[in-house]
């Protein structure tokens, strides 16, 4: 564990209907894998709120992309008018495609001016791209239009709604251990099992993290290409997929089950 970090990120802003903060503070972490995105006005004609939560793992780089790129390719989008919950799954199905067709992004986020990955991404144009590490991010995005929420999911990363005092859950975390997502990873080949460590048996109970190979503590994410390989499958079978669970005005149509 390393020394306690106070860095914190806090904005407010508001429009006629609408004010908002988000605020963000990095752990005891070496670097700083989460951040988010708000846009009190995405489109003119009908005005839309849209936030996002993107929490990187095995690097930044991923959810830094996504913070930078998401709500625009929301707004280009051909379904963005009219279907906004088509538009947000295919905007997911992009940005993944887009980061596993080329490393460009890596690079432009490696030589940003502070960047503390700068030796490593040199020393990757010495050793070759096969050193890059597997990197990944949960997205969650909730997008407001009018009197209707629409809430977009892959990863742990939730969305609550607070109604009178009362938590309402408007995102589902993607879990290896649950059962329709045990389903499609074991029959993409994958295997879940739970960490050696930390693990213990109380009353019965075996308590640890389950993990896909081991290694990925999350079942749907953007990134992790290295359980995106089989090109059998489609996107949506893979046993890590980028498709998201869609809550529609808080009724939940889900992409995946």
């Amino acid at each position: 564990m390393g020394k306690a970090i106070t860095y914190k990120r806090t904005r407010r802003a508001e429009n006629d209907v609408t004010r908002y903060g988000a605020s963000s503070m990095q752990g005891c972490r070496d670097e700083m894998e989460a951040t988010w995105k708000s846009h009190v006005h995405l489109l003119d004609c009908e005005p839309t709120l849209f936030f996002g939560v993107y929490d990187g793992h095995g690097g930044a780089e991923v959810a830094s992309y996504c913070s930078r790129k998401f709500h625009e390719e929301l707004k280009k989008d051909p379904s963005y008018v009219l279907n906004l919950p088509g538009a947000l799954k295919n905007v997911y199905s992009s940005i993944d495609e887009k980061l596993q067709e080329s490393d460009e992004w890596r690079r432009d986020l490696a030589y940003s001016p502070g960047n503390k990955n700068l030796i490593r991404w040199l020393w990757t144009d010495v050793c070759g791209a096969n050193w890059l590490p597997k990197e990944g991010s949960t997205a969650c995005v909730a997008v407001i239009r009018g009197n209707r929420i629409y809430v977009a999911n892959v990863g742990d990363s939730r969305c609550v709604l607070s109604r009178n005092g009362q938590a309402i859950d408007l995102s589902m975390d993607h879990k290896p251990n649950y059962r329709h997502e045990r389903k499609r990873i074991e029959k993409a080949g994958g295997l879940v099992r739970m960490d050696d460590i930390p693990k213990k048996v109380m009353a019965d109970m075996k308590l640890g993290i389950h993990r896909i190979e081991g290694i990925l503590h999350i079942s749907r994410s953007i990134g992790d290409f290295q359980f995106k390989q089989d090109p059998t499958l489609s996107r949506q079978d893979q046993m890590v997929t980028c498709c998201p669970d869609i809550c529609d005005g808080c009724h939940d149509k889900s992409a995946g089950g």
